[in-house]
């Protein structure tokens, strides 16, 4: 066995029982969220609940086994290294794991009264989500990590190269943090109007702006590099439909901020009904 399989094998059996000891949380988080009493039928759980409860502890299970089995001379241990060098299983991993991550995101941060009626289901399967959204997370990271560092090399040359317009970004970031000092200090002689009359419904947080600063850092970097756009003129469509989406996502899974336009949700529907 070489290194470079004995390293695989380590990765991957780490990601299993990293992904059952995360399992062991969420079947408790699921067992754990109160039940309706009407419809007990063993230990004060309903038999959608039991159903849910079972599944999970059958991907626990095949996730303890999977690492059990990435270990020694196994057939599974010995095609790792096989399977993890070839492109289009990459591409389609990677392809997985970010939509499991974007699940995962969506159930972890989406408040539960979008559902209107169906919002205790999504309470109980939210644990489940976000599990998955975990998986696809790590994977990613672990996907993305082996080539990490070339490219950690390939930004500092480019850094290098564009120190007058890193310094002429940094003298105006400057100028601007000033500005917004002084403005939070004195106020400016601005005065907060009590009655909550212009408060935007659905704000726009600085989390949200961070992480689309994130994304399109790294959209560019490892999808849409001048390379990877030479030939191809139909991508920038693509481009402008995938930062919607993604504007969309992030605006979508916000909860809508209580004021005096914007009261409830109310049951029994669940529904928000503005005073004007």
């Amino acid at each position: 066995m070489d290194f470079s399989q004995s390293r695989t094998q380590m990765w991957v059996r780490l990601y299993f029982w990293l992904m059952a000891g995360l399992g062991v949380g969420v079947l408790v988080w699921t067992a754990a969220i109160p039940a309706d009493e009407k419809g007990a039928v063993l230990f004060g759980f309903s038999s959608a609940r039991l159903i849910l409860l079972a599944g999970i502890l059958l991907l626990l299970i095949a996730c303890l086994w999977a690492g059990w089995q990435s270990a020694g001379s196994s057939r599974f241990a010995k095609n790792l290294p096989r399977w993890l060098g070839n492109h289009k299983f990459r591409q389609v991993m990677l392809t997985l794991a970010g939509l499991l991550t974007l699940m995962g995101w969506l159930a972890a941060f989406m408040p539960a009264y979008w559902f209107r009626i169906y919002q205790f289901y999504f309470v109980r399967l939210q644990p489940f989500l976000v599990w998955l959204g975990l998986a696809g997370l790590v994977a990613l990271i672990m996907l993305c990590l082996p080539a990490f560092k070339q490219r950690w090399l390939d930004w500092k040359t480019d850094l290098k190269n564009h120190t007058v317009l890193l310094r002429a970004a940094g003298i105006t970031l400057g100028i601007f943090a000033l500005i917004w000092l002084i403005a939070a200090v004195t106020g400016l002689g601005i005065i907060a109007e009590p009655y909550f009359w212009d408060e935007a419904s659905v704000p726009l947080l600085a989390v949200q702006i961070v992480l689309c600063v994130l994304a399109t850092v790294l959209l560019e970097r490892w999808v849409f590099s001048s390379r990877k756009l030479e030939g191809r003129p139909y991508l920038s469509i693509l481009i402008f439909f995938a930062l919607w989406l993604f504007a969309f996502l992030l605006w979508y899974v916000t909860p809508l901020k209580h004021s005096y336009f914007a009261p409830g949700p109310r049951p029994p529907n669940y529904l928000f009904y503005p005073y004007s």
